[in-house]
């Protein structure tokens, strides 16, 4: 039988980086508090672990990471039967107020700030950010020969994206013809790091009287709303930003909603 640290180190096998080093330490945080091997862990003790986190005055946001790693694990725990029955299953994550409102673009925004781009390579890396929801070291490690010219004319792109997941794109006419004037004798579409990326984008954004805040990441938002809003279907939304939870894609139409009882008041 397999020990506790073996699966755990199992469970976490191919998530990215930054997953792996938050889960490390949340699942840690949670075997120092239980003091007990995986296979006895009954449910008061996960719900003692819930009550601490709350009495620890954490971010909502952090205690529902937490209850999510640990349950994560025990439902991996069960699928390799080291455990009998998953008890982490009852518990529940406090549910986190959605700020996604206030990070979403207009298409004239879009528009504004890819305009705003000193060079065609700059506006072109923006572009191609929005029209296919990449995140910012996606883009960045786009390579030409990621690229296939389907038999139909489409053309579709190749995304490595974090924790390893690799995922087929569509990628629009207008944008690919307009990066056939960056093509060099590099293999890389931009040859430019994350970090002179997000200088890119803040260049922009001055250049054009924007919201400081923004960051590439918002023109990912900026994707998934405009499709959903033009009648995409959720699920198709849902492959194109890589989602792991269709429920991840749903809080693009939970912070807008089309309809509200408010509405149908006589005031």
């Amino acid at each position: 039988m397999k020990s506790d640290r073996e699966i755990i180190q199992m469970w976490l096998h191919g998530k990215a980086k930054r997953t792996i080093k938050d889960y490390e330490r949340d699942v840690e945080q949670f075997t120092q508090f239980v003091q007990k091997p995986l296979p006895e862990i009954e449910l008061s003790d996960l719900q003692l672990f819930a009550t601490d986190l709350n009495q620890r005055e954490l971010k909502p946001a952090s205690i529902t990471r937490k209850i999510n790693a640990v349950k994560s694990l025990f439902t991996f725990a069960a699928e390799q039967a080291h455990i009998s029955f998953n008890v982490a299953a009852a518990i529940k994550p406090p549910k986190v107020a959605s700020n996604l409102a206030g990070k979403i673009l207009t298409k004239e925004e879009v528009q504004q700030l890819i305009n705003a781009g000193v060079t065609e390579r700059d506006q072109l890396f923006m572009l191609m950010s929005y029209a296919i929801a990449t995140r910012i070291s996606e883009t960045c490690s786009i390579k030409w020969e990621d690229f296939t010219v389907q038999p139909n004319g489409t053309i579709q792109v190749t995304i490595h994206g974090k924790g390893g997941k690799v995922a087929p794109v569509l990628v629009p006419r207008v944008v690919w013809e307009r990066l056939q004037v960056l093509r060099g004798e590099g293999e890389l579409v931009f040859p430019i790091s994350p970090r002179s990326a997000h200088d890119v984008i803040k260049r922009a954004v001055k250049a054009a009287g924007l919201n400081p805040k923004i960051s590439a990441h918002w023109l990912r938002h900026a994707h998934a709303r405009h499709t959903l809003t033009a009648g995409a279907p959720i699920h198709v939304v849902r492959d194109t930003l890589r989602h792991s939870n269709i429920s991840v894609t749903n809080w693009y139409l939970e912070s807008f909603p089309e309809e509200s009882s408010s509405s149908y008041l006589d005031l």
